[in-house]
C-alpha cells in the first residue's frame, strides 16, 4: 500500500535505494523494506541487514531500476524514536542515481537521504564535561545528518541533561556520577556502544553539511587508516584555522606537536593551502572518526592523561602498529575551543607539559629516551623561562609540578608501557612503526630562530 502510494515520485529511468536500519533489543538489526519495479507495489520479503545487496539483486532492483522505500508507518510523518516502540532509527543508507530526487523525496516522505556510506555503522558519541556544557547550536547541528547521537555526560551538574532531554529527546545520553576526564570519560561511554566507527565530537563543535561523507570514505578506500579527522577551523574567526588539530597533527623529533595551519600559538588563515587530504601523525580527539575495533584492541585513550593529548598517545600507539592516521580538508568543522580549559589557563599547561612526557615515555625507544628526556627537561625549563618574562609565574610552577608528577609516575609508566607494547603487537600490520608524519628536525629551532611560523614554510 506505502508504496503504490508513492509511485508519483517514481522517475522514469533514476531510482534510489534507501535501507532504513534500527536497533532491536540492541541484539540485532533488521529491515522492512517494500520494493517495486515501475508501478509494481509488491511487499518482497523481510531481510538481514547483512544480505541486503543479494536481496536486492535477487528482487531484480538492477535490472528492473528499483526503489526502496521505507515502511508506511515511517514515512508518514517525519522520524521520532519516540514512538515506535523501542526501535531507534539511527540512519537512512542511499545509494543515489541522480540527486536532484533527493529533495522531491525528503519532501513526500519527511526523511532526508545520507547519500553513499555503503553499509558502515556509525554511532556519534559527543563528549560533554561539567565545565563544557552541550552547545544546543552544535547540538542540532549534528541531528541533521540523522545519525544516532549518544552524549556521554561526565557528572555535570548545570542542567546539560535537562537541557538535552527537553530540547533534543532523541539524543541517548551515558550519564557519570563523577567527571572521568576526557579520556576517562570517552572510554567508559565507548565500552557501551556497538559500532563500526566512532565518531568523537567535542560538544563545542559544530558541523557542516555533509561532514561526515568525505571521512567516513576516506576510511573505507583502505583497512590500514586507522582514524582520520576534517579541517578544523576557529568558530569564531571563521577564516582560520583553529588551535585543536588545524589540518592534521605532526610532531617532531623531540616530541612537541603541531598542525598544517598552526604552530604553538600561531594559527593560520585558511586559504586552501592545505586542502589536499594526507596522512598525518595524529588526528584531533575534538572532531575524530576512529574504527571502533582498533580503539579498543589498542587500549583506548589513557585515562591517566584526564585530558589534553591523549588522542596523539593514542594515534601513536596505532603508527607504532602500522597503521595510517589521515586529515581529510574537504570536511570543515568549526571549533569553539577551551570550552573544557581555557588556552591560557594554568593548569591546561600543567596538563600538556606532564602529559607530553607521558606520552614520550610510554611510545619512544628506550635509546632514545636516554637522551630525549634530559634534553625536553632543559627545553621545559626554558619555557619556564620565557614564563618569567612574559610574568606568568603561574605558569612555570606548572611545569615545576609536571615534571615533579612525571618523574613520581616513572614506575607505573614503565608498566603501561609494557602493557601497550604488547596490545600493538598483537594487532600490528608492520613489522616496522609508520614514522609518517614526524618532522626530522626540531619545531621549537625552526618557530623560534628561524621565524617559521606557518607549516609550508618548514625547512
Amino acid at each position: 500500500k506505502g508504496a503504490a502510494e508513492a509511485t508519483a515520485l517514481t522517475p522514469a529511468d533514476r531510482y534510489y535505494v534507501c535501507m532504513p536500519f534500527f536497533h532491536a533489543n540492541a541484539l540485532f538489526m533488521q529491515i522492512y523494506a517494500c520494493l517495486w519495479a515501475g508501478c509494481a507495489a509488491t511487499v518482497v520479503k523481510r531481510f538481514s541487514v547483512g544480505a541486503w545487496l543479494d536481496d536486492v539483486i535477487d528482487c531484480g532492483a538492477t535490472a528492473t531500476n528499483a526503489l526502496g522505500v521505507m515502511p508506511e508507518f515511517i514515512y508518514r510523518r517525519p522520524p521520532d524514536p519516540r514512538d515506535r516502540g523501542g526501535h531507534r532509527l539511527t540512519r537512512i543508507m542511499a545509494v543515489p542515481i541522480g540527486e536532484e530526487w533527493g529533495a522531491p523525496f525528503e519532501e513526500r516522505f519527511g526523511v532526508r537521504l545520507v547519500q553513499g556510506f555503503g553499509m558502515t555503522e556509525i554511532n556519534m558519541v559527543a563528549y560533554s564535561d561539567p565545565a563544557d556544557p552541550v552547545i544546543p547550536g552544535c547540538a542540532g547541528r549534528v541531528l541533521e545528518e540523522f545519525f544516532e547521537v549518544i552524549v556521554a555526560d561526565n557528572g555535570s551538574h548545570d542542567g546539560t541533561v535537562k537541557m538535552l532531554m527537553e530540547r533534543f529527546p532523541e539524543v541517548r545520553v551515558i550519564r557519570f556520577e563523577q567527571n572521568y576526564g576526557f579520556a576517562g570519560g570517552y572510554n567508559h561511554a565507548l565500552q557501551q556502544i556497538d559500532a563500526e566507527l566512532y565518531v568523537l565530537l567535542n560538544s563545542d563543535v559544530q558541523v557542516t553539511p555533509g561532514w561526515l561523507k568525505p571521512l567516513v570514505r576516506q576510511l573505507e578506500k583502505d583497512d590500514a587508516i586507522a582514524a582520520v579527522q576534517p579541517k578544523i577551523k576557529d568558530f569564531h574567526e571563521r577564516s582560520k584555522f583553529e588551535y585543536a588539530g588545524g589540518a592534521g597533527g605532526f610532531i617532531d623529533y623531540l616530541g612537541y606537536p603541531f598542525c598544517r595551519g598552526r604552530i604553538f600559538s600561531t594559527t593560520e588563515k585558511d586559504q586552501g593551502q592545505y586542502d589536499t587530504a594526507m596522512e598525518v601523525f595524529w588526528a584531533t580527539g575534538a572532531a575524530l572518526v576512529i574504527r571502533s575495533s582498533l580503539f579498543h584492541q589498542v587500549g583506548g585513550f589513557d585515562p591517566d592523561h584526564f585530558a589534553h593529548l591523549e588522542e596523539i598517545d593514542l594515534c601513536w600507539r596505532l603508527k607504532r602498529a602500522g597503521y595510517r592516521i589521515m586529515a581529510v580538508p574537504s570536511s570543515t568543522v568549526y571549533h569553539i575551543g577551551g570550552g573544557t580549559l581555557q588556552y591560557q589557563s594554568p593548569y591546561k599547561t600543567y596538563l600538556n607539559f606532564r602529559n607530553s612526557m607521558y606520552t614520550l615515555f610510554k611510545n619512544e625507544p628506550t635509546g632514545k629516551l636516554l637522551w630525549l628526556i634530559p634534553v625536553r627537561f632543559l627545553l621545559d625549563w626554558l619555557a619556564g623561562v620565557l614564563f618569567i618574562f612574559q610574568g606568568k609565574f603561574r605558569h612555570l610552577v606548572a611545569i615545576l609540578k609536571a615534571h615533579w608528577s612525571f618523574y613520581g609516575a616513572i614506575g607505573p609508566l614503565r608498566r603501561k608501557r609494557r602493557e601497550y607494547t604488547d596490545l600493538i603487537s598483537r594487532i600490528s600490520i608492520s613489522p616496522e612503526p609508520n614514522l609518517q608524519g614526524v618532522y626530522p628536525r626540531s619545531i621549537v629551532w625552526q618557530y623560534f630562530f628561524w621565524n617559521r611560523k606557518h607549516y609550508k614554510n618548514l625547512g
